[in-house]
């Protein structure tokens, strides 16, 4: 189960990176990359938290 929340960093980094240069060029690249990561890093902890919750 964590390993879905280990991967979503770099897939939605990667996507954010792809649909940020789509619509806005280069700059939005790199806007597009902060914001999958930090979406990633919250459903990281987020499926961190639940497993938590699961294990208690």
């Amino acid at each position: 189960m964590i390993a879905i929340g280990c991967l979503a960093p770099i897939i939605l980094g990667v996507g954010g990176v792809l649909v940020g240069n789509a619509f806005a060029g280069s700059a939005g690249a790199i806007w597009g990359g902060v914001a999958g990561l930090f979406g990633g890093g919250l459903i990281l902890g987020g499926v961190g938290w639940v497993a938590r919750q699961m294990k208690e």
